[in-house]
């Protein structure tokens, strides 16, 4: 994002909220079955004619980050600011001439949750009262990229709240939605919400003692129950292999803090529960929240790599949402999906169609199978076949302007049958310069094991085409003799086609 300073998120797996600098509430959401995500914020209503325009686009996401765009906030005599970092338990500190407090903010089963803790000063009168305001509306995020492909249809969704004492329900009809707020305080005072014309206020007399704490609840109703959260895991050490890693001491404490910040936040915030066994793992939960397979599988590898059964198991049940849940009628993941697995952007990248696989063989390496109850077989063909479908007609194995690499689809394929088979290719395949300063790639006789592979009619060999053209050199000139799966075979990042020959169907 652009604009203010990085919010600060917490969740539990099932919703989420970010908090401003000042601690006031910027957000709420969680999946929704019929439209992916939605949202509850003080921003204004995203203009259709700011859509497809980069700088309005970037100006608004930077609103995202402003306590001034905040729903709900407890009005204090002073402004807290952000104490020293936690992953988990953000913080906030208040310190004004007549009241001093702590805020913290978390995620537990009961929904995403802060809590003030006040007291007056020895020797002031302190504040008679504080009032809790709200402003906000609930709807789908507005989605709206920087590079417009298949723009969403606006809901329509209007804002009505309804007040019942202590709690204060937010609901959409025409999504439908509803996120529930809940104020408690300790020692007890009367509490009644009221509406107003732009929103609704709760107005707290302080009550005759010298601390006063506040908890707010926020439930997105309808949200899964969050079992099964890793919340005995969410302490663990961080642990840098020095072996992977180099890392000087003094720089170490920092490295920690980001790889906790990054956990925690996959944990609680982008890897949300659709259904049981079934988990999302979004790009962000504010400016996109929706699901390309490339950032999901980097989020999954890094819940692989802790080692911890929990994470493991989050990345199973994603497993499950992206194989069976996905929007895929002809095989084909797309350029990005919905939380509930229908397709946003249906535009095709191959990188896309290939993550997947990827994600799936990692998986097999760190737990030595399968996600279990699925037959893999037909599913992975599919995928497969839909990929070498999709190279042959685009002509190229990805969008420009990025770097692509005619391998990659190879490295994938090798990936899978090397988990597939339990064993490893005795050779790599080589590139060989043919007729007219073509590049050719002969993949070595596939590894026995458990998968075999049956050739098609017209599959004499599985080997890709590949022509390339870098800009300063002419293929032939210095060229590498053997190139493992996954790199470019010039290695400039030059534009070339490839064309992949049928690799045939899987059988178990």
């Amino acid at each position: 994002m652009s604009g203010g300073s990085k919010p600060l998120d917490v969740g539990n797996g099932a919703a989420c909220a970010s908090f401003g600098v000042d601690g006031s509430w910027l957000s709420i959401g969680g999946l929704h079955s019929a439209h992916g995500f939605v949202e509850l914020n003080g921003l204004p209503v995203f203009d259709e004619a700011w859509r497809g325009d980069p700088v309005a686009t970037r100006r608004y996401r930077g609103w995202m980050t402003e306590d001034r765009f905040a729903f709900l906030r407890l009005e204090l005599p002073g402004r807290p600011s952000p104490a020293a970092p936690n992953p988990l338990r953000p913080r906030w500190l208040l310190s004004s001439p007549t009241l001093i407090g702590e805020v913290e903010a978390w995620a537990d089963e009961r929904g995403c949750v802060q809590r003030h803790r006040l007291s007056i000063p020895p020797g002031t009168d302190g504040p008679t009262d504080l009032t809790l305001r709200f402003h906000g509306r609930l709807d789908r995020p507005a989605l709206a990229e920087i590079t417009e492909v298949n723009p969403p249809a606006s809901t329509r969704a209007r804002t009505q709240l309804a007040a019942n004492g202590d709690e204060l329900r937010v609901v959409a009809t025409a999504l439908p939605a509803s996120v529930l707020l809940t104020v408690r305080c300790d020692p007890p005072v009367p509490l009644n919400w009221r509406l107003t014309d732009d929103g609704a206020e709760l107005a707290m007399v302080w009550p005759n003692a010298s601390q006063l704490t506040v908890e707010v609840v926020g439930q997105l109703d309808g949200a899964p129950t969050p079992a099964g959260l890793p919340s005995a895991t969410l302490d663990a050490p961080i642990v840098i292999d020095p072996r992977a890693l180099f890392v000087p001491d003094e720089l170490r404490a920092n490295l920690e803090g980001i790889i906790a910040r990054a956990l925690a936040y996959v944990r609680g915030c982008t890897a949300l529960s659709l259904t049981a066994g079934e988990r999302a793992i979004l790009t962000d939960h504010r400016v996109l929240p929706l699901s390309w397979t490339r950032d999901a599988y980097y989020q999954a590898l890094l819940l692989l790599s802790t080692g911890l059964e929990a994470d493991t198991a989050l990345v199973e049940s994603h497993l499950r949402w992206l194989w069976l849940r996905n929007e895929r009628p002809d095989g084909r993941w797309l350029r990005s999906h919905h939380a509930n697995g229908k397709r946003k952007d249906l535009t095709f990248q191959i990188d896309q169609q290939l993550y997947p696989l990827l994600e799936l063989a990692d998986w097999w390496r760190a737990t030595g199978s399968l996600p279990p109850a699925i037959d893999w077989t037909p599913l992975v063909d599919v995928a497969w076949d839909a990929a070498l479908r999709a190279v042959g007609s685009h002509g190229r194995s990805c969008s420009p302007p990025r770097s692509c690499s005619g391998t990659r689809p190879l490295a994938s394929w090798s990936s899978w049958r090397r988990a597939c088979s339990g064993s490893t290719p005795t050779r790599w395949p080589r590139w060989r310069i043919g007729r007219g300063g073509r590049w050719r790639l002969t993949w070595p006789t596939p590894v026995g094991g458990p998968m075999r592979r049956t050739p098609a009619a017209s599959d004499s060999a599985i080997t890709t085409r590949t022509t390339c053209r870098p800009p300063s050199l002419r293929c032939g000139d210095t060229a590498p003799a053997t190139i493992r799966p996954g790199r470019s075979p010039c290695g400039m990042g030059c534009r070339h086609r490839t064309q992949a020959t049928s690799l045939g169907r899987m059988e178990g």
